[in-house]
């Protein structure tokens, strides 16, 4: 019961106690009167939840913490575009709601949209009594609903049979001495991961660390350069057959300054080169939908296999106690991968420069 309720039927009762004829004032009313709406109305105007720029930058700041520069920067970059500061709360929502429409009727994908749009909502939570802050899915925007929700089937997973054919036909396609290309693929296959986790890495993310028992072990320190979210900081285990394809591929930051957006995009140039006149392209991201199935086929289930790849992990706050740990369990898993996708081995598929290396006699 409201609180106002409960006053009033607190006060009735009193008065049936001492008899007294029951009485209703105005006073005592608990719905609003019409100018309690005006307070409301000249609350929601006041200067204490308008939102200017010197507001939206604190809560930039707060939603920054755990997000990656580039969600940091599409959020204040959509924010600009679509808010006219200062605004109030109904402003903003109806100034999202018009960008939204307008981002619709370009022919912008409805996925690509919310995207954008759930990022701007998410930073104006942040805001000091902005907390419930949403944009009805009605109208024109009906065609949003379920947009943002990842599906299995959104992207399809690169054939192993296309991935073979990439991996031998890529080197006709990169520049000379760009082996680190090659390299920075085949891990994408072995270890799932956002190519702009390999691509944005360079040879400091490669370190060695003891587990628990004191045990040396060498690790990839996925994000130590940005990483997406939180739960993308991770630690992968790096045996000694794939260390020289890690220092391949993280030699690439010497040999060029290039983003990791760029990057990206290069890469994904080349590996669309490598497919030959194929219909249907698959892109860098193709590989990781690729590495889960692999997982799955090796009796793998997703809470098993979705922290190796960044996923947020199931455990909760138990996940964040202690320090290194063994990496056994992704160990396992990376191991039954590896076997599952290339079972008679992936030496045949190393870019000419391990190759060679692999086949010098050793003295």
């Amino acid at each position: 019961m409201h609180p106002l309720e409960a006053r009033v039927a607190l006060k009735a009762m009193e008065a049936a106690v001492r008899g007294e004829p029951l009485s209703f004032t105005p006073a005592d009313d608990p719905r609003p009167t019409e100018e309690s709406q005006d307070t409301s109305a000249q609350r929601d105007n006041s200067a204490s939840n308008l939102l200017d720029k010197t507001r939206l930058d604190a809560a930039l700041a707060e939603y920054a913490a755990d997000k990656s520069h580039r969600r940091k920067e599409l959020a204040r970059r959509i924010a600009q575009r679509a808010l006219s500061l200062p605004c109030k709360q109904s402003s903003a929502v109806a100034a999202i709601s018009d960008w939204c429409k307008q981002e619709l009727e370009s022919g912008k994908r409805p996925s690509s949209v919310w995207t954008e749009a759930s990022s701007v909502i998410a930073l104006l939570k942040c805001v000091p009594g902005w907390h419930e802050f949403s944009v009805p899915k009605v109208g024109e925007l009906k065609q949003l609903k379920g947009a943002g929700k990842a599906r299995r089937d959104a992207k399809a997973p690169m054939p192993v049979s296309v991935l073979y054919k990439v991996l031998r036909e890529l080197p006709g396609h990169l520049p000379r001495d760009g082996g680190y290309w090659h390299a920075a693929f085949l891990l994408c296959a072995l270890y799932g991961l956002r190519p702009r986790e390999i691509l944005q890495a360079g040879p400091e993310s490669l370190q060695s660390q003891a587990d628990v028992f004191g045990n040396e072990q060498l690790v990839f320190r996925v994000g130590l350069n940005g990483a997406k979210n939180a739960s993308s900081e991770r630690d992968l285990p790096v045996p000694a057959e794939l260390k020289s394809l890690f220092d391949l591929a993280l030699s690439r930051s010497s040999c060029n300054s290039e983003t990791a957006r760029t990057r990206v995009e290069r890469l994904n140039r080349f590996v669309s080169a490598a497919q030959g006149s194929t219909e249907a392209k698959h892109t860098l991201y193709s590989v990781r939908h690729l590495f889960a199935d692999i997982a799955r086929a090796c009796g793998y289930s997703d809470t098993e296999f979705g922290p190796l790849m960044g996923h947020k992990s199931m455990s909760g706050i138990t996940s964040v106690y202690g320090g290194a740990g063994s990496l056994d369990n992704e160990r396992s898993i990376l191991d039954s991968v590896r076997t599952k996708l290339f079972p008679a081995g992936f030496s045949s598929f190393l870019p000419a420069e391990l190759s060679a290396q692999a086949a010098a006699p050793k003295i």
